[in-house]
């Protein structure tokens, strides 16, 4: 399939440049990169090094491992490559928010890309993952401490602002968000 879809790019980049109309290399890149990532749901361990990277730079790899990783309900996604590396990770939580009415409320957390991957759509595919998995068990709520910085990603998302920012000591600013998903 992936095939497929790239000598679909490759025929209308040509019909494009026929045209005289000029495509961004960058542009066609990023789509390439996006069409051959893989989501996959990986063991919790496998979020530590990028966790450590993007959310926790400089601090200890024990702060990157949190409450509930390895219990039952929790899943980790990771998006792997086409080096089989791991660049971009999600986990998600089954775990309520006194500020938010659920019957089975999920909790997503520790979203993160690699620099050398982002803006490439990976968070988007990770969300939408996730989000797939939350489904399948009858998840009716998500929320997230979303970063202050990325709370334009999930606004776009439809993600609500549901707080004022707020700080998450040695994080950073935050604000409280949730997803209603249609079962």
């Amino acid at each position: 399939m992936i095939a497929a879809v790239l000598s679909e790019l490759k025929a209308l980049e040509k019909e494009l440049h026929q045209a005289g109309v000029r495509k961004s290399a960058h542009r066609l890149a990023a789509g390439r990169s996006k069409l051959a990532m893989k989501i996959e749901q990986i063991p919790s361990a496998d979020t530590l090094n990028l966790r450590s990277k993007v959310l926790r730079p400089g601090k200890p790899i024990s702060t990157c491992h949190f409450e509930g990783d390895d219990a039952p309900q929790t899943r980790h996604f990771g998006a792997i490559n086409h080096q089989d590396q791991i660049v971009g990770i999600v986990s998600v939580y089954q775990q309520g928010n006194a500020s938010i009415s659920a019957h089975n409320p999920y909790q997503l957390r520790a979203m993160a890309i690699d620099t050398s991957a982002r803006g490439q759509g990976i968070g988007v595919l990770l969300l939408n993952a996730a989000e797939s998995y939350l489904q399948s068990c009858g998840c009716d709520r998500v929320w997230a401490n979303a970063r202050s910085v990325a709370i334009g990603f999930y606004t776009k998302q439809g993600y609500q602002e549901l707080s004022e920012e707020f700080v998450i000591e040695n994080v950073g600013p935050h604000y409280l968000v949730a997803k209603t998903l249609v079962l």
